[in-house]
């Protein structure tokens, strides 16, 4: 039996954090519940034993086990008391399926232990990240090294290795990528431009930069954050462009970043009237080497000496937010004025032109939705779909309501659980590793570049269209 096809009922939840609780911990409990999946264990760290616990205390299903380690070095082995413990599990039967939802500097000995031991995971993003990197130029190894690490423990693994990038199985974005297959395929042009905007909302207050949720002390920032998502949906979108000729041969781009050091400026002085004098935040001591907040990408994909696509990446964390208190949020994952604001534009020539419109006004938490469907609607998300009529035929306009068909749950959360179920049921998922080869060649040179803007060495990156070694293929 091919790895692709292997039902998954016996999972461990590695990691049962603020993500974890929203995203997988609801689904688990309802299939467990149906018989559908058995919840063998949960892993976390000691110190967030009571919190865990709490959780747990309030929900209709406990995983047989709690398994609570002590923090290590990210870089150094599991502990052999957890190894002992989930080796038991594997040994009796009740261990064939991994979810991997620790902080990122975790993954890659979790993953490396699942895969030597031929248990299927379904992995966060990133799939890798520095435990503490001195600089950009250090991540930018660590990211592909790490990369390649996993790559080769698959290729000899019997299990699946599936990254939970939901935006591959979002119903609007495979509407377009399948729209562009089959356009591309009967007209031969590949896309021409390219421009997605993703902004988060995420107003970060002067004493929270060292914090260990979505850290940026670490070196890294805005782009292994939510930002792993776009430079993936770029990659897989531009996909399409192999269906003409000639083929995508290089991308050659430049970047530009706005740092913690930017935006402490940005609002110096300002808390003051914005808060009162009495909750003017203290601010960390420095921030000098932490990671991005915003990145700008502009690239341009060649064919030989020709320019064939245009791209524009802008990623932003410094954006429109909901957040009004320096008090720190009782939800720090979804419930510190995080707003969406969602943008892509697609050009085929002359001939097609495809846009994706998502715009919050509230946070997702929020409940005072008064608001119809539309543009500041949590659900929003639509799809516009512009044509030469006269040149190929259908419909000069067509617009798709891709968030209003998904409620009451949610366009993203319905991806999300549908890559999940995928994962669980062993059907293909558009998301194994590697599908993910470009896009973390990309973040690596993304990185290379930002450290050259900071010694001065180098402007602009290059890297040919393949990437630097070919696929593996393996058939257990």
């Amino acid at each position: 039996m091919s790895r692709s096809h292997v039902p998954i009922r016996h999972v461990a939840l590695i990691g049962l954090g603020w993500h974890a609780r929203r995203v997988y911990y609801p689904w688990l409990e309802e299939a467990a519940l149906q018989g559908r999946v058995h919840l063998s264990a949960a892993v976390d760290l000691h110190s967030n034993s009571q919190a865990v616990r709490g959780y747990l205390a309030q929900r209709r299903v406990a995983p047989d086990r709690l398994l609570f380690t002590e923090p290590t070095q990210p870089s150094a082995p599991l502990p052999e008391e957890l190894l002992g413990q989930l080796a038991e599990l594997r040994a009796a039967g009740q261990l064939d399926g991994v979810i991997i939802s620790t902080e990122p500097r975790a993954h890659h000995r979790y993953v490396m232990w699942a895969l030597e031991n031929g248990v299927h995971v379904l992995l966060d993003k990133p799939i890798t990240a520095p435990a503490s990197a001195a600089s950009a130029a250090e991540i930018a190894q660590t990211l592909w090294s790490g990369f390649e690490d996993i790559a080769r423990a698959l290729a000899a693994s019997p299990a699946r290795l599936v990254v939970q990038a939901q935006r591959r199985m979002h119903a609007g974005y495979c509407f377009i990528q399948r729209y562009l297959e089959d356009f591309i395929g009967e007209y031969g042009v590949p896309v021409s431009f390219l421009d997605v905007y993703h902004a988060d909302g995420m107003w970060v207050m002067p004493g929270e930069w060292d914090r260990e949720h979505h850290p940026y002390k670490h070196g890294t920032g805005k782009l292994l954050h939510s930002g792993y998502h776009f430079v993936d949906l770029c990659s897989w979108l531009l996909e399409s462009s192999s269906r003409a000729r000639p083929v995508p041969s290089e991308l050659e781009f430049q970047v530009q970043t706005f740092e913690p050091k930017d935006f402490l400026a940005l609002l110096d002085g300002r808390y003051e009237r914005l808060f009162g004098p009495e909750q003017v935040p203290t601010p960390v001591p420095s921030v000098a080497h932490y990671g991005e907040m915003d990145l700008t990408l502009m690239g341009r994909v060649l064919t030989g000496e020709a320019v064939q696509t245009l791209v524009s990446l802008q990623l932003l964390q410094n954006s429109f937010s909901r957040r009004a208190s320096p008090a720190p949020a009782a939800d720090p994952y979804k419930g510190a004025g995080r707003v969406r604001h969602e943008r892509m534009n697609l050009q085929v020539g002359p001939l097609l032109n495809l846009q994706v419109h998502s715009y919050q006004s509230y946070e997702t938490r929020d409940s005072r939705t008064p608001l119809p469907y539309g543009p500041g609607h949590l659900d929003h998300f639509d799809v516009h779909v512009f044509r030469n009529a006269d040149a190929v035929g259908g419909t000069p306009f067509e617009k798709l309501e891709f968030g209003k068909a998904a409620q009451p749950h949610g366009h993203n959360e319905q991806a999300r659980l549908a890559l999940l179920e995928a994962f669980l049921d062993g059907r293909p998922s558009g998301s194994e590793l590697e599908d993910h080869r470009r896009t973390n060649l990309w973040l690596s040179r993304i990185y290379q570049v930002i450290h050259g803007q900071r010694t001065g060495a180098q402007a602009t990156g290059r890297m040919p269209w393949s990437g630097p070694t070919a696929r593996s293929t393996h058939n257990p």
